[in-house]
């Protein structure tokens, strides 16, 4: 959730706020990448014991609840060891309003803010549809008996204001931690600016990139079971029986190993580039013939966004939540059922020999600007900032910080 932390917070400030970045952890790297006169607060973390203790001081009534759900073995003390920290960090700087990243830093901030005993608007966001990761079978109803769900759910509800970055997402998450309908409101994130497409110019230095004859495939992720890469070297071996086309993976992770192995026993290790991580995807995109993305879950994939900026052609599995939305249900994209290997064949081949027009996708990505995003953020942070003296509000992005 880096990139959407780092683009929401250099928004506010070019529009005037005064924003902290709290966090749990960030490489130094990204740090680098925040803009000039954003204070940066690292949060700590206590044991598992001291944790709840503080959850516990913030709301004395949800005792059984918390008990029953660290029983249930859900994460639910992870969520509970940053909380000392943020309270501290809360009564320190009154924030007018913390932007908290992911369910479980919104879990965290809003036990922190009860323990603080301060006025801080708290906004939550919910980026992933990961309910289904420990729910693998009828996952909603699943959510709907876990203790931990339902805990999640009252805490939440306890939010000044709730978003989602889809709309799927919204109703999904609702359904899962039992929240009433509509109680989330829908924020795409925001993903499309100058710098992307400053990114999509940038020279690819790769010999694929310069054959114009042999078309190249990118697919951008995390080398994750989530990612589905498996399902698309399997795809992607088919259209090679019938084609000549190349597959280049960007990005890296705990699975490089098993599917650089996949791939080969495939026989397509002359035809397959795993290229680790790179700082600039989009300029990948921009110079091939499609994006692919074989996710089993996502929230809003950035990536999808990204490609139509850049005029790739993107196919992608009709997951939970965000795919379909960002596709217009199949208007600016073939969409494909999970886990299908025929199917994601056939849509690559189809893709390829039909791509969507250029200028309909670059528009649909314009659906997806920073302005257009931070523009609805804004109203949202207004409308919970108390009214005082004080020039400048101060909007907080807390990433990590479960």
């Amino acid at each position: 959730m880096w990139s959407f932390t780092r683009v929401l917070v250099t928004a506010l400030v070019a529009r005037g706020y005064a924003v902290d970045l709290v966090v749990a952890r960030v490489e130094s790297s990204q740090l680098a990448l925040v803009p000039h006169g954003v204070h940066t607060f690292p949060l700590t973390k206590s044991s598992s014991a001291q944790g709840l203790v503080s959850a516990l001081r913030a709301f004395p009534r949800d005792a059984g609840w918390l008990a029953r759900a660290c029983l249930e073995g859900k994460g639910a003390t992870r969520q509970v060891r940053s909380v000392a920290s943020l309270a501290q960090y809360l009564r320190h700087r009154q924030p007018d309003v913390l932007i908290a990243n992911l369910w479980q830093c919104a879990v965290s901030a809003i036990r922190a803010r009860a323990l603080a005993s301060t006025h801080t608007g708290i906004v939550t966001v919910a980026h992933l549809d990961n309910w289904q990761c420990p729910f693998p079978s009828d996952a909603s109803r699943a959510a709907k008996r876990s203790i931990t769900a339902r805990m999640v759910g009252r805490i939440h509800a306890r939010a000044d204001a709730r978003v989602a970055v889809s709309t799927a997402l919204a109703r999904a998450f609702e359904k899962a931690v039992d929240l009433p309908t509509h109680a989330v409101q829908t924020i795409p994130n925001p993903v499309v600016d100058s710098t992307l497409l400053e990114s999509m110019r940038r020279p690819v230095d790769h010999p694929w990139f310069r054959d114009a004859d042999t078309p190249v495939i990118v697919a951008v992720g995390r080398l994750h079971p989530q990612k589905g890469f498996d399902v698309l070297i399997d795809a992607f071996a088919c259209v090679r029986q019938r084609r000549t086309v190349r597959l280049a993976i960007l990005g890296d992770g705990a699975e490089r190993s098993r599917l650089e192995a996949r791939a080969s026993q495939a026989g397509l290790a002359d035809d397959i580039a795993f290229m680790g991580w790179v700082d600039h995807p989009a300029a990948f995109m921009a110079r091939s013939a499609m994006l692919v993305s074989a996710s089993r879950f996502e929230g809003l994939q950035h990536v999808l966004i990204e490609a139509l900026a850049c005029g790739c052609p993107v196919v992608a599995t009709d997951c939970p939540s965000g795919p379909a939305e960002v596709l217009g249900h199949g208007r600016y994209g073939r969409l494909v059922a999970v886990d299908d290997i025929a199917g994601l064949s056939a849509a690559i081949e189809e893709t390829l020999d039909s791509p969507p027009d250029k200028a309909l996708m670059e528009k649909r990505a314009s659906d997806f600007s920073v302005e257009r995003s931070v523009d609805q953020y804004e109203t949202l942070i207004s409308g919970l900032r108390p009214r005082h003296d004080r020039p400048e509000p101060a909007g907080v992005v807390a990433p990590g910080a479960s």
